[in-house]
């Protein structure tokens, strides 16, 4: 009878071990890491010569055009909580080219992206004499802290933030439902172009289902009516074009397109991981001589690769947005 009762005792306390056992709790945010959202949207800037000086039509006026804006929020996630909010804007610049007979007569505009953000010029940005409550990154800076210790995203009243900033109220909640699904992405901005890397991430914190596209802006979608002064409806019109490079870009030579050598570039990734080895640069012999082409084709260790071999294209800024998104999650493809 002793035994039977001590047989019970032990299975009592048993099942009480078992059940004061503390349960892992379930995560909020599928993985810790930055998560990144944003928007290309325009606004309205001075169109320029090549010499710096601004465009004049004829009647002397300073001309403004539509040119490219790249605005992003940036949201932090550590042990399982957001602990920082980051809000920037880059902005561009128009640059005209004009009949040689002719100061007047456009025949091209061009666009640059800034070399730097709103949030990186801080003081040279020059809002501050307009604005009584300080420059751009300042305000910035109030309205992401704003939400990190309020625990709400949302509009600031005009008495904390005369910035516009309904747009990074949308991008930040985006950023943070992409944390929840476990969407990571990267982005950069340069010439008249948008370069990014999306992909997916699981509870392990491990990335997979890489892609990599890029968005210009008036580049596939220009058109010649934009410098005849007699088309009122396009002349010096520009847009984002309506589909990203991937969706859009012609064939570049025959049987040789950009999107095939992506689609090789993101087969290798997803096979093997991430670790900021792969560089872009190609080497081929010639005549036995090891020849470097900047920022085509790639390499480790300045060697080719066999299986990336027919990707020679310009490949530096899907290098640079791969290792932006390795910033951001450095564990996303360690063992």
């Amino acid at each position: 009878m002793k035994k039977i009762f001590s047989l019970i005792a032990l299975v009592l306390l048993t099942l009480a071990i078992v059940g004061c056992t503390p349960k892992e709790e379930e995560r909020t945010y599928k993985a810790d890491g930055v998560y990144v959202a944003w928007e290309l949207s325009t606004n309205q800037a001075t169109l320029y010569l090549a010499d710096g000086s601004s465009f004049k039509n004829a009647e002397n006026a300073t001309v403004k055009v539509t040119a490219p804006v790249l605005s992003l929020v940036r949201v932090e996630i550590r042990n399982d909580e957001i602990v920082d909010f980051y809000i920037d804007e880059i902005q561009s610049k128009a640059t005209a080219t004009v009949n040689a007979e002719n100061a007047l007569d456009i025949t091209a505009v061009s666009f640059a992206f800034n070399a730097q953000s709103k949030k990186e010029l801080e003081y040279s940005y020059g809002m501050e004499k307009n604005g009584k409550l300080g420059e751009w990154f300042i305000q910035a800076t109030i309205i992401e802290n704003n939400w990190l210790t309020s625990g709400v995203v949302a509009e600031l009243p005009a008495a904390s933030a005369t910035i516009t900033h309904d747009n990074y109220v949308t991008l930040a909640n985006e950023a943070i439902q992409k944390a929840i699904d476990g969407k990571v992405s990267a982005v950069y901005a340069e010439t008249n172009c948008v370069h990014f890397v999306e992909g997916d991430i699981d509870e392990e914190g491990k990335i997979s289902d890489v892609s990599l596209d890029a968005h210009y802006f008036n580049y596939i979608d220009k058109s010649t009516d934009q410098y005849d002064e007699t088309n009122v409806t396009k002349y010096l019109v520009f847009a984002w074009d309506a589909e990203s490079k991937y969706e859009s870009y012609p064939e570049m030579l025959p049987g040789k397109s950009w999107q095939t050598m992506i689609d090789t570039l993101v087969s290798y990734i997803n096979t093997n991981g991430w670790d900021g080895t792969l560089l872009s640069g190609y080497y081929k012999d010639v005549s036995g001589t090891p020849t470097y082409q900047a920022g085509k084709g790639l390499n480790i260790n300045d060697v080719n690769v066999e299986a990336l071999a027919s990707v020679t294209i310009t490949v530096s800024n899907q290098v640079l947005v791969m290792n932006m998104l390795w910033k951001y999650f450095p564990e996303g493809w360690t063992e």
